[in-house]
């Protein structure tokens, strides 16, 4: 049996040979290898377009060719557990959602979690609008209180699956005003969104991307919305927490992630490369395009902000008592 000095003189060998073996695969990073960057969601959509704006500027700064991979399904599961299954050698990162950190609120053994991951960079937040039918009678979010408490029922909310941002968007003013509603489910935001123009339901808290078309259109009204702060693109719509609702503020974030066993080096390396590419001027446009709020800050608070943002998110469900499956 080794004695404890004996065992601390080979612990710190391994140690240093660890060390000595990570240092060179640091130093050659990348090397002639390419990046691959997996997206959980099918190609097209507003997530997808950011990973393809970053890869393009990412490719320049790290050095390498950068690859997006598209990998849909399993509520962003099966894309999500590919990256961690792979090496963690910095040549497969994930385009990381809100739903890095809310997907084990719908499910059981999801095989990973926030702190699995480490963001290189971040991109911004994009905020929800509740918006309504424009023929209904109410315009200003007091109004539409005093509508769902005067009808009998209240009010019906366009939503998506249980657990989802939008759906707990609609749970927090619920809970917030105080007023009856009831969730209709649709099976994407699309279906949804026409429920709302059409007259079939009343309400619905969606992204910018799909409300803005339609408030522009004449279609739908902008009631309120989730951010900090006033959209640009609605200066004249006030947010809920300048009306009172401070616990209905909320949005989805989004951001380029590695492994968290990532050897530090190589996620130095990805993160100066990661850092200068979102601030790029083809990145800033595509997020732009997308009603996305650039993140101006430290990784660091960054990272502060979406572990607060899953607590919250976190306690809907357990205020609503959602149980994962």
């Amino acid at each position: 049996m080794l004695g404890t000095n004996a065992i601390s003189v080979l612990r710190g060998i391994c140690i240093a040979l660890g060390l000595a073996a990570a240092a060179p695969a640091a130093a050659d990073f990348p090397g002639n290898r390419e990046i691959r960057l997996v997206v959980p969601y099918p190609a097209g959509g507003p997530t997808d377009a950011i990973a393809r704006a970053f890869a393009h500027e990412f490719s320049r700064e790290i050095g390498a060719a950068v690859v997006v991979e598209n990998k849909p399904g399993a509520d962003t599961m099966i894309g999500t557990r590919q990256v961690l299954a792979a090496p963690a050698d910095g040549h497969t990162l994930l385009m990381g959602t809100t739903a890095v950190g809310t997907t084990e609120i719908k499910h059981l053994n999801t095989g990973f979690t926030l702190s699995d991951f480490k963001v290189i960079a971040p991109f911004g937040f994009q905020g929800f609008i509740l918006s309504t039918n424009a023929n209904e009678a109410f315009s200003t979010l007091p109004e539409l209180v005093a509508a769902a408490k005067a009808r009998e029922g209240g009010l019906n909310n366009a939503s998506l699956a249980e657990g989802s941002p939008v759906y707990f968007m609609a749970e927090r003013l619920k809970h917030a005003a105080g007023i009856p509603m009831t969730h209709v489910r649709f099976a994407g935001s699309t279906p949804a969104m026409n429920a709302v123009a059409g007259g079939h339901v009343q309400i619905i808290f969606n992204g910018p991307l799909t409300t803005m078309p339609m408030v522009s259109a004449g279609k739908l009204k902008a009631i309120a919305v989730t951010t900090e702060e006033r959209l640009p693109m609605l200066p004249d719509v006030p947010t809920f927490k300048e009306l009172g609702y401070a616990d209905v503020t909320g949005a989805a974030w989004s951001a380029v992630m590695a492994s968290a066993k990532t050897p530090a080096p190589i996620l130095e390396k990805l993160v100066r490369a990661g850092l200068r590419a979102s601030q790029s001027e083809g990145v800033r446009r595509t997020l732009a395009n997308i009603a996305i709020s650039p993140w101006e800050g430290t990784i660091e608070s960054f990272d502060e902000v979406i572990r607060a943002d899953r607590e919250l998110w976190l306690r809907d469900a357990q205020r609503l008592g959602i149980q994962p499956q």
